[in-house]
Parts: structure tokens; C-alpha cells; sequence
């Protein structure tokens, strides 16, 4: 260890701290005595102007520990369990090189990080199951290391290990799980006698969900406003949420994690395909998709953009109000995958939400999608006067009537009372009695960004009773 100092001298420094701190009765000079609540100051001691690190005196110690030479006493259990776990700490990085062991300690590690990440509470859901598994694969074409089957050999090692818990569609499918043994089994990962007691640990950490069920995709669901609203209604039996990334929501509602990490259209990708793409992906079945929320990027179209560039005030690339190319790109593919949907299966409704913005004058949307409905947001109990761009589908709207700010079903206290300012704005005025937008406990970008739980139910409700209507003519047309 060039620049340090010989173990010599540290095994020195060692039984003089021992014998400083104990000073009744001083330490041998072939064998240190130390107690192990001592253990770290007289770690800290030794390693002082020596140039070791403490974990370098810590593992050095447990050879002494071995060889007879130093003894750490556990005054409460009379162990010296903590040195041994840096033991095992060492042994595990330095098998950690190459090898079947190196592998399968390596993939689990990577697994766990992003299941960690991913999993809401216990749950791995099923659709975030799948999303998890390809998106850690590699396209190493020996088919070991980075494989599918090493994720799902790690999963199943995860779940009989930990306290996860897996959500899956039905019994045939979860075959995966001994597939993924017997590769495991294949590669050295595991014996066969440790490939049966994973089987038998995870499998009761399986729960299947079997049957036809009625399925939500929430296409953007961002900063989970909206998801709030759609999972309490009792519309759906699953809603499926995909996003690009997971937004920080604050302190009380934590991260965002949608099911599936992605962007609506990936490169090359048709629109007309999309909804049937995050079917599969999701593991739904044909025809379970009931319903479709979609919410695109509404930074180059909001009034804010607008009224910063009026103001003279760069907003970022895309102040100039027209249309990047990618959210063209991803608007006019949105439509071609609703339309499609429907197409295939005309029981489906979707809502299409935006901020009231440059979006309701977009050729694409005038001309296929048609006229919006402005909603304002405080009549569902925000404090603002937010306003959005609502689409629906041809069946869904019928069902929707937006409650107004002044109506008496009206959540806002400000616009029933015939108050012209709200409680809070996006940008209030200098000397202005009014507040930013904010919500306890969340940031002020979520706060601002969150559609209402109140305007996604009332509009669940609407989607549901659409396909219920047209659900009800097919099943007529049949008989």
C-alpha cells in the first residue's frame, strides 16, 4: 500500500488506542483487546495520519481477528458479527468479477434498483412488470447475461427474498417463472435445490388477475391528477398510466410511477398502432382497452407561453407560439390512434385534456377531433381559475355537462360570491392581496400542473356511460 503506513505501525496504533481507552489494565502487545463499543474510536484513531481508510482498518482487522491477533469484544452478545459483515461485504465485491455467481448478483442488483423506483407501496404491477423486464434487457446476442430470462430469474429471486409482491394476468402466462429457473439452473446461477425453494417463495407472492376486465389508459399522466380521479370512480377495474419520466409530486404524494416509462410515439413508430403497442405492453387483452385519457405537452401551447411572449419575456425554444416539431408529431399520431382504436373496437371513448391554449386551433385538431369545451378548474375545487380544453369522444360527450364556476354545484366560493379574483393565480400582480398557485405538500409545479380529481371523475363517469350506450346498440345489432 504505497504512501501508507505498514501494518506494523497500524497493529501499533491499535493496541495503543486500545490500551488509551480501556486505561484499566493496558492491552497485550501480541493480542489487542477491544470492546466493541470502543470499535470505531480506536478505528478512527489508528487510521489517523496513516493513510489507511477506515474500511481498510476494518477489513485489515478482521485477518488479525482471524489469525489470533486482535479480539473485539461484543459486550452484548459477546459476536463480533459487525467486522464479519465487512467481511462478507468484501467477499461479495470480490467475487463480483466475472463468473455465473457475478452475473446473477449483478442483474439482481439492477433489478432491485428499478423495481425500487418503480413499485408503488409492495405492488409491481403487471403492466410495470413487463415495462421493467424490457427495458433492462440487452441485445447481447449470447442470451445470458442481459437477456429477458436473466431479469425474470432475478425477479422471482426478488420476490421470494423481499417483501414485493407481483400483480399478473393468468395462471397459463405465469409458466415464465419456471422458465426462468431452469435457465437460471442452465447458466450456474442457482442449484436445482435453490431453484425449487425461489419457485416455492415467490410463487405465493403472485397474485393473478384473471378474466375480462374494463381498462383506462391515461396516455401522459404526468403529475397524476387526473390518475387520481380515474382510480376512484369504480369506472374501471385497471387504469394503465404511461409517461415519459416520473415527475417529483413533493413531500406528501411523493414520486410519480407510471405503469410504463415511454413516450407516446417512439421513433418510427405509426400513430395509428400506439393504443394496440401499450396494449401489449400493458398485458392487457384484446378488447379490454374501454378507454383512452390522453394529455400531451401542453408547454408550447398554454396562455402563459403566450402572455410571456407578449410581455416580451423569453419562455424557452418554443415561445415564438407555433408548433415544435415533435409535438406535431405526437399530436397528429394521438388522433391517427384514437381513431384507430375505435376503429377496431367503436365501444371506446377517450377524453383529451389540455390547458386552454394554442392546441384548440391546431389544423389536426379543428379538423378531425372538432370543438372543444372549456372547462375552468375552480369549479372542481382548485383555488385558481385555471382553464382547460376538454375533447371527448362522440358518445362520452353527450353525458358530459361541465359544471360552471357560478353554478351551485360549483366548488368555487369566489365565483359563486361574484368575487372577480380568485384566492390564487399563475402570476399574480405586484401588491395583489392574490397568491401563487400551491397545494400543501406538493410543488409548486405539480400544484399548478394537476388536473382536478373532481373534473377526471365527472369525465370517467361520462367515458363510462358512453361505452356502456355503445356497448348496449352492438349487443341489440347481435341479437
Amino acid at each position: 500500500m504505497t504512501g501508507k503506513a505498514s501494518e506494523q505501525a497500524i497493529r501499533e496504533k491499535l493496541h495503543r488506542a486500545a490500551s488509551s481507552i480501556r486505561k484499566a489494565g493496558k492491552a497485550g502487545k501480541e493480542v489487542a483487546r477491544i470492546d466493541w463499543k470502543d470499535w470505531e474510536r480506536v478505528r478512527n484513531s489508528a487510521s489517523n495520519k496513516t493513510g489507511w481508510k477506515a474500511k481498510e482498518v476494518d477489513i485489515w482487522a478482521i485477518k488479525e481477528i482471524e489469525l489470533g491477533q486482535m479480539i473485539v469484544n461484543n459486550t452484548t452478545t459477546g459476536e463480533q458479527h459487525w467486522l464479519m459483515d465487512e467481511k462478507e461485504r468484501e467477499a461479495k465485491k470480490a467475487a463480483a468479477g466475472s463468473g455465473p455467481k457475478a452475473d446473477r448478483a449483478a442483474m439482481m442488483r439492477k433489478v432491485k434498483r428499478w423495481i425500487g423506483k418503480r413499485k408503488r407501496g409492495k405492488w409491481i404491477t403487471a403492466a410495470m412488470y413487463r415495462d421493467v423486464r424490457d427495458n433492462l434487457r440487452t441485445r447481447e446476442k449470447d442470451g445470458t447475461r442481459g437477456s429477458v430470462k436473466a431479469v425474470e430469474a432475478a425477479i422471482v429471486m426478488l420476490l421470494a427474498e423481499g417483501d414485493m409482491m407481483l400483480e399478473y394476468r393468468n395462471r397459463q402466462e405465469g409458466k415464465w417463472m419456471k422458465g426462468a429457473m431452469v435457465w437460471a439452473m442452465e447458466q450456474g446461477w442457482v442449484s436445482g435445490i435453490q431453484a425449487a425453494a425461489f419457485m416455492a417463495g415467490a410463487t405465493d407472492k403472485v397474485r393473478y388477475r384473471e378474466g375480462r376486465e374494463m381498462i383506462c389508459l391515461e396516455l401522459g399522466s404526468g403529475w397524476r391528477g387526473a390518475n387520481e380521479g380515474l382510480t376512484t370512480t369504480g369506472d374501471w377495474d385497471r387504469v394503465v398510466d404511461v409517461d415519459m419520466k416520473q415527475q417529483n409530486l413533493g413531500k406528501k404524494l411523493g414520486m410519480a410511477k407510471p405503469d410504463i416509462l415511454a413516450r407516446f410515439l417512439m421513433p418510427g413508430q405509426e400513430g395509428k398502432g400506439m393504443v394496440e403497442y401499450f396494449r401489449e405492453r400493458s398485458g392487457a387483452k384484446p378488447g379490454e382497452i374501454a378507454a383512452i385519457w390522453a394529455s400531451t405537452n401542453c408547454d408550447w401551447a398554454s396562455q402563459a407561453t403566450r402572455l410571456g411572449v407578449s410581455r416580451g419575456i423569453v419562455m424557452g425554444p418554443n415561445s415564438g407560439g407555433e408548433v415544435p416539431e415533435e409535438e406535431d408529431r405526437t399530436i397528429r399520431g394521438l388522433i391517427e390512434g384514437l381513431q384507430a382504436a375505435r376503429a377496431e373496437d367503436p365501444r371506446v371513448q377517450y377524453t383529451w385534456e389540455n390547458t386552454d391554449g394554442s392546441l384548440k386551433d391546431h389544423e389536426a385538431m379543428l379538423e378531425h377531433m372538432g370543438e372543444s369545451i372549456k372547462v375552468r378548474s375552480c369549479a372542481y375545487g382548485r383555488k385558481s381559475g385555471k382553464a382547460y380544453r376538454i375533447w371527448l369522444s362522440p358518445e362520452a360527450r353527450k353525458y358530459f355537462d361541465p359544471i360552471l364556476p357560478a353554478d351551485p354545484d360549483s366548488m368555487c366560493e369566489d365565483c359563486k360570491a361574484g368575487r372577480r379574483q380568485h384566492q390564487q393565480g399563475y402570476c399574480p400582480q405586484k401588491g395583489s392581496k392574490q397568491k401563487r398557485i400551491s397545494e400543501e405538500g406538493q410543488i409548486g409545479e405539480a400544484a399548478r400542473q394537476r388536473v382536478p380529481k373532481k373534473l377526471a371523475q365527472h369525465l370517467s363517469k361520462a367515458m363510462r356511460a358512453g361505452w356502456e350506450e355503445v356497448n348496449e346498440r352492438l349487443n341489440g345489432e347481435r341479437t
